[in-house]
C-alpha cells in the first residue's frame, strides 16, 4: 500500500514577488507552490480591496507628510495643486516639489509610494519576507532610471524586511513575454513564433 504523499510547504511568505512599479498604479505578485496553489497570484491591498495601488502621491502640508495611494487618491480632486502624478517618469530629473517651504524630490516621493505599497501588503502579512524581487520598468529606460528604480524599491524593501534579498529589474515588454510564455507552456503549439504586444495600463 502507497504512502500519502505529504503537501508540499507553502513558502508563500518568502516566495520571489514581481513589483510593478506603474506610472498610474502599482502591483504586486508572487509565485506560491502548495498542494492547492501553484503559480503566480496578485496581491491585494486592504485599504482598497483591490490589487492596484494608486501611484499618486499629496503633500500634508500640516504634518510635512506624504501621502501615497488611497489616501492621495481621495484627495486629487480637493487638493489638484498638491498631487504628484507619474514620478516614476521624473525619477532621474533634478526637479524637485515645494510644499509651504518644503522641498521634496522626485526620489523621495517615489520611495514614500513604494514604501507605503509594501507596508500595506505588510499589514496582512505580517511574515513577508521575499527571497527574490523582480522590478519592471519601461522599454524605453536607460541604464541611470533602471538603476534609481531599482535603488527606491531596493532601500524600501531591505529596510521593511531587515534582510536583503536578490533584485532584479526587466523591461515590462519582456515581463510580459515571460507571463506569456508561462500561460502557455503546456499547450500544444505547432508554431514557435509569438508576437506580444504590451498595450500598457494606466497611461493607455
Amino acid at each position: 500500500m502507497s504512502k500519502p504523499i505529504p503537501p508540499k510547504p507553502d513558502n508563500s511568505n518568502t516566495a520571489p514577488i514581481g513589483i510593478d512599479f506603474g506610472t498610474t498604479n502599482s502591483v504586486m505578485s508572487r509565485y506560491t507552490h502548495s498542494l492547492l496553489k501553484t503559480g503566480p497570484e496578485n496581491l491585494n491591498f486592504p485599504i482598497t480591496g483591490s490589487n492596484l495601488y494608486p501611484s499618486i502621491a499629496i503633500v500634508d502640508e500640516k504634518k510635512c507628510e506624504i501621502r501615497t495611494g488611497k489616501a492621495a487618491s481621495t484627495r486629487k480632486f480637493i487638493e489638484p495643486e498638491n498631487i504628484v502624478y507619474s514620478v516614476k517618469r521624473r525619477i532621474a530629473e533634478d526637479s524637485n516639489f515645494s510644499f509651504n517651504g518644503t522641498t521634496i524630490s522626485n526620489m523621495q516621493i517615489a520611495e514614500a509610494i513604494i514604501s507605503n505599497f509594501v507596508k500595506e501588503i505588510k499589514s496582512t502579512d505580517h511574515n513577508f519576507s521575499p527571497n527574490v524581487v523582480v522590478v519592471t520598468a519601461p522599454y524605453y529606460f536607460g541604464e541611470n532610471e533602471n538603476a534609481l528604480i531599482k535603488q527606491t524599491v531596493e532601500n524600501v524593501i531591505v529596510r521593511e524586511i531587515n534582510s536583503a534579498p536578490s533584485f532584479f529589474i526587466i523591461p515590462e515588454p519582456v515581463a510580459a513575454s515571460i507571463s506569456c510564455l508561462y500561460d502557455i507552456k503546456d499547450a500544444p503549439l505547432n508554431s514557435k513564433v509569438f508576437f506580444i504586444y504590451d498595450i500598457g495600463g494606466g497611461t493607455l
